[in-house]
């Protein structure tokens, strides 16, 4: 069963990354009454480079920095894959600076808009308000 199980785990892992979380999720879907297979096959695969959850987090983190979502939708999405909050919290402390330019970046897209308006576009895009007033509100923006 095992090599079953590593079989298929290999065939979701060629498609697409996943997180360790999200892997046995799927794994537990398919193969339900093999549990204790289904840990042993993933920290094989753990040892072995195929899934490693820090790569993982910090791409996921660029990826929705890239499209203009900020920390607290980040965050939340994170959270649903199974990350610890003080995890990410650590891994989202490199990735600040960029935060912000891209903020100032949809904030420059968006310029024509009232105040109002923006701001709540900014947070439904998970975005810090009070650091979109600072750059709303003093010359950073270019």
């Amino acid at each position: 069963m095992n090599s079953e199980i590593k079989k298929y785990a290999l065939k979701l892992l060629k498609r697409q990354d996943y997180c360790s979380f999200r892997l046995k999720k799927k794994l537990c879907l398919r193969f339900p009454n093999f549990k204790k297979e289904i840990d042993y096959v993933l920290k094989e695969l753990e040892a072995k480079k195929f899934i490693n959850d820090n790569k993982y987090l910090d791409n996921k983190i660029e990826y929705y920095i890239l499209h203009y979502k900020g920390y607290y939708l980040i965050e939340d999405r994170l959270l649903k894959y199974g990350y610890d909050k003080n995890i990410i919290n650590q891994h989202f402390t490199n990735y600040k600076d960029m935060e912000k330019e891209y903020l100032n970046k949809y904030i420059n897209k968006n310029i024509k808009i009232s105040k109002d308006t923006l701001l709540k576009k900014i947070s439904m895009h998970g975005y810090d308000i009070e650091l979109a007033n600072r750059l709303l509100n003093c010359d950073i923006i270019k």
